[in-house]
């Protein structure tokens, strides 16, 4: 009658990608809904759907608690969406003008040299993730709910920071070896031509 097939087995490679972007868009969604408070100047691209998610993110967090308690991260979903649309008026305006970051960057930190640094890297990678995480625990016993979500956002921004970091670095290893590459193999044809 029916040719019925037995469903294909899960293949652990597309689990293990799916678990991946799952896991990746989770900690986009918590880097980012602090990153707008933290940067400036982000790239036209950057802000793209994980921006948004935030929106469902900080609410379901304080769905968890009594309701008393979400009046904290109400108003900080507010200033984040508020403060998302000035971002995006911003690189509309940037764009405008011709003046243009790279499409994917994340921001320049706002606060850069008021510490008295100017290391746009060393600001990303450490001194914003525990910041954000020691006012996540200061919140915390004011407004667990709130608190709690500052806490995940900082851990995201730092998984996030290390992981564009790392793979900054391996971009530019790939570019060092690919020039070395092209050296080598200029010199192999150089002497070959010389021969002939």
């Amino acid at each position: 009658m029916f040719n019925q097939q037995s469903p294909a087995p899960l293949d652990p490679t597309n689990v293990s990608l799916a678990l991946n972007k799952l896991a990746w868009q989770l900690t986009q969604t918590g880097a980012t809904s602090v990153e707008v408070f933290l940067h400036t100047r982000f790239g036209s691209r950057y802000l793209g759907l994980y921006a948004w998610t935030p929106l469902m993110a900080i609410p379901f967090v304080g769905s968890l608690s009594r309701p008393e308690d979400f009046g904290p991260a109400f108003v900080f979903t507010l200033m984040y969406l508020f403060l998302l649309l000035c971002h995006y008026l911003d690189i509309w305006l940037r764009c405008r003008r011709g003046d243009r970051e790279h499409s994917r960057y994340n921001g320049r930190p706002s606060w850069i040299g008021s510490l008295g640094s100017t290391h746009e890297r060393g600001m990303k990678l450490y001194v914003e993730p525990v910041l954000v995480m020691g006012i996540g625990l200061l919140v915390l016993g004011y407004n667990g709910p709130l608190g709690g979500y500052l806490i995940f956002a900082g851990l995201c921004l730092a998984i996030t920071n290390n992981t564009i970091d790392r793979w900054d670095r391996q971009q530019a290893m790939d570019m060092h070896d690919a020039v070395i590459d092209q050296q080598q193999r200029a010199e192999r044809f150089r002497g070959q031509s010389g021969r002939r």
